[in-house]
Formats: structure tokens, sequence, C-alpha cells
């Protein structure tokens, strides 16, 4: 998980950090006109749909390829803004691959994630996570600055549950504890 999470981390902070940037770069290095930004723009929106598609696809039959594949065509693309956003053409296509790359990114790490965690979790720490309603029966009648104290507690209560602990306050009461 630490990983996925790292990886995830990584890229979309340093797409977020280039693509603050990318108007101004259009603009004044490729001195582009704000109508053909504009356009830049649109065809980077656009190339993310179609690399929501691509990204399913390709990480349908291997995530990790699919993952690593796009993190590499956006490190490419920006890189090929740095050496040639000169070059109008050049700057325009990289615009459109970031998109593309970016869109196929997010659908890939979405889908990687998980199907890694199945592979390395044992079973029993698989078990969704859920509150039970029975342990908050008396939420509502506790004073409101110890709600959020019984909430952690009862929530935590069911997480232990389902990992195969048991808290015997929260068991109190029932025929079965599970």
């Amino acid at each position: 998980m630490a990983i996925g999470f790292g990886t995830a981390f990584l890229v979309v902070s340093g797409h977020f950090a280039g693509f603050t940037f990318i108007r101004p770069f259009l603009e004044e290095v490729t001195r582009l006109d704000i109508s053909t930004v504009s356009l830049a723009l649109l065809v980077f929106g656009l190339g993310g749909f179609l690399g929501n598609f691509a990204g399913g696809v390709i990480a349908e039959r291997n995530p990790a390829w699919a993952v690593a594949l796009f993190s590499l065509l956006i490190a490419s693309a920006a890189f090929a803004l740095s050496l040639f956003g000169t070059v109008a053409g050049v700057a325009f296509v990289a615009t459109a691959l970031w998109g593309v790359a970016f869109g196929g990114f997010s659908v890939a790490i979405s889908i990687w994630n998980p199907k890694r965690e199945r592979r390395i979790r044992p079973a029993f720490l698989r078990r969704p996570v859920a509150i039970r309603f029975d342990h908050l029966r008396t939420l509502n009648s506790i004073h409101p600055p110890s709600r959020s104290v019984a909430l952690l507690h009862a929530s935590l209560g069911s997480s232990l549950r389902n990992t195969g602990f048991s808290n015997p306050y929260l068991d109190r009461g029932r025929s079965d504890p599970r």
C-alpha cells in the first residue's frame, strides 16, 4: 500500500505543480496567443477524457505496467516541454500527451492499489470496516463534547472486531461474539 500511495502522491503532486504553470508557460515561453492556449488546454482536457478509457483498458491487463507507463508519459511530456517548449507544435503535442497520460494514470492507480492490496494483505485484514449501529445506540444521549470520543471508541471497536480481536465492553449482551 505504501508504494501505491507514494507513487500516487509523487505523480499527482508533480502533475499539479507543473499544471499550475502551464498557461503562463505557453504564453511566455512558447509565445502562444490566448485563443491557442485555450485550445491547448481544451485538447489537454479531451486527452484526459480519452486517457481515462485507455488507462482502463491497459490497467485491466496489467495495472502495475499501466501506472509505470502513464507516470513515464507525464514525465516525458514535462521533459519535452522543458527542452523544446519554445516550439509551438511540440508544446501543443506535449500538453495533449500530458492530458492523456494523467487521465490514464488516475484510472490505472485506482485499479492497481486495490489489486496490489488484495495480494499482500491476509484475508482477515481485507474485510470491510463499518461502524455497527448497536455500538452507537447511546450516542445521542451523550454530552456533545464527549460524543466524538464515543464515536471514536465505537468505530475502533468495530474495526478491531473485523480484524478478529474482541472488545468485552462492546460485546456485552451479545449472544454471538463475532
